[in-house]
């Protein structure tokens, strides 16, 4: 029979799911009960969470798969042809979306609504996944309808796009945005400025080889990178940027996310946490490794009484996108709303024509080319007081005046922001591993239900609605960042950088 691996290949995952044979459920052949039972259980899950509000945004789930959870970058696979092996590890990375989604809602719910769905519902629910996955898709009709509903999450709202005349407001937009580029661009012609400047520790410094790190993580069958924990945080360490802030006022002072007692989203400024995620992208038919890091302000202060941008919260994305040998080909950067994406290609990669060149959409911005990183050198990013604006980028070895927590967002049980306690101070690094096994203890995510900050929202959300992107300013979750107003881009497309650069890959 035609995927007799996959069938295999799932029912052992839901084994190493669970943790232990002895609780694996009943046999498939016992008949449809079984089937039956765990549609049940998902959906009683699926109840308390959308009751509860505690929904994880970072993988969309899967219309009629509910044990499915789908990222850009899975989608993009959706129709290509696949052997075996290969429908096999698509399967298997939808399935490990979804379980550490659930884990994370599952620690969320309140105590009674946790309670209610039964002992080990995490379990369970994980052990269901697999046994529906095998049953669904056993057969061509179940496969084809997978791929079918495997279309990429959208964060664009066409209703609210039509209400507003899009195409006549638009031009607004688009004409707000070139002025923005005039006030704001030039600064990459001029040399960097000085500040109070961030980074890793001394002692925590490391000279390491990014292609023997690379060379020894875990790949399946599509090219998907699985590093471990320790290989990410060894390998984000390399690329880690130095970061200096034209200081003003504590608002420009990089401090730590937290929740208050009463679940309102804060940052304190006692130490600055550097977040680490590890992502992918495809170029030139091959999937490349990235590193993202993440840096938080307490706000971003008003001007004035008529400023629209300033507010609560103000969050900076750096992305390094590799090749398969460690070398960077591209870096950008978005803040945490998903706004002023730039990208610096790393020479020979350079921007290629784009159809947005030619019209009013959005095309990606390259103020300039990034530096090629010698021996013992750090790229420093260097941004601007209140706004915290990247004014210019360049490179230093000397050491950071002040250090910074890394914080690996893949590491239970916060995993980066998605599952915080509710404390009156922030949860540092020393603290993390106290907080598992309270299972009492109540957690929320540090974004809303529906994966935006509500303490962050901003004025500007008022005059910017006929773009279609809801909340436009506010800070928000990874997989939700739209980062064009006037056309569509997101930051996580899985083609983002194929599409508007050239790399030519050559033997090193």
């Amino acid at each position: 029979m035609k995927h007799k691996g996959l069938l295999a290949g799932l029912l052992a995952l839901a084994l190493m799911l669970a943790g232990c044979v002895q609780n694996f459920p009943v046999p498939l052949e016992a008949g449809r009960a079984d089937i039956a039972a765990c549609r049940a259980a998902f959906a009683a899950f699926e109840e308390r969470v959308a009751r509860e509000g505690v929904r994880d945004h970072e993988a969309a789930p899967v219309p009629g798969f509910s044990y499915l959870r789908k990222t850009r970058l899975l989608s993009s696979f959706r129709s290509e042809a696949m052997s075996d092996a290969r429908f096999d590890a698509w399967v298997r990375a939808l399935l490990e979306e979804a379980a550490a989604a659930r884990g994370i809602e599952l620690g969320n719910l309140p105590g009674a609504a946790r309670a209610s769905l039964g002992e080990a519902a995490g379990q369970r629910l994980d052990n269901c996944a697999a046994r529906l996955a095998a049953h669904d898709l056993a057969r061509e009709e179940g496969r084809a309808l997978l791929r079918a509903r495997m279309i990429p999450p959208r964060h664009y709202d066409d209703w609210a796009r039509a209400a507003g005349l899009y195409p006549l407001s638009g031009i607004g937009v688009a004409a707000g945005f070139a002025r923005w580029k005039a006030a704001n661009l030039p600064s990459f012609d001029l040399p960097p400025h000085d500040g109070t400047s961030y980074g890793l520790p001394a002692e925590k410094e490391k000279s390491l080889d990014a292609a023997a790190l690379l060379s020894d993580v875990k790949r399946d069958a599509l090219g998907l990178w699985h590093p471990a924990l320790q290989e990410v945080e060894t390998l984000a360490r390399l690329f880690a940027p130095q970061i200096i802030v034209a200081e003003e006022s504590a608002a420009d002072v990089i401090g730590t996310p937290f929740l208050d007692e009463k679940g309102r989203a804060q940052v304190g400024t006692a130490r600055a946490a550097l977040f680490v995620r590890f992502a992918q992208t495809r170029w030139n038919g091959k999937i490349l490794p990235q590193l993202v890091y993440t840096f938080w302000f307490k706000e971003r202060p008003k001007e004035g009484a008529f400023d629209i941008l300033g507010g609560p919260l103000d969050g900076v994305m750096w992305r390094v996108t590799l090749n398969e040998k460690g070398r960077p080909l591209v870096y950008d950067t978005a803040h945490a709303c998903g706004c002023y994406h730039l990208f610096f290609p790393v020479p020979p990669v350079t921007r290629r024509p784009v159809p947005a060149d030619g019209d009013l959409r959005e095309a990606p911005l390259t103020p300039r080319a990034a530096p090629q990183l010698q021996a013992g050198e750090r790229l420093v990013l260097h941004l601007a007081a209140g706004s915290h604006y990247l004014r210019q980028i360049s490179v230093t070895k000397k050491p950071a005046i002040k250090g910074y927590d890394m914080m690996m967002e893949m590491e239970a049980p916060r995993y980066g922001l998605r599952s915080l306690p509710l404390r009156s101070e922030p949860v540092q690094e020393e603290t993390v591993q106290e907080e598992l096994g309270k299972e009492e203890e109540t957690r929320r995510s540090f974004y809303g239900p529906n994966g935006i900050v509500a303490r962050s929202a901003r004025a500007e959300r008022f005059l910017l609605w006929p773009m279609g992107i809801r909340s436009a300013g506010a800070m928000r979750q990874w997989g939700t960042h739209a980062t064009a107003f006037v056309g569509e881009r997101h930051f996580d497309d899985a083609f983002l950088f194929q599409e508007a650069f050239d790399w030519q890959e050559t033997a090193e």
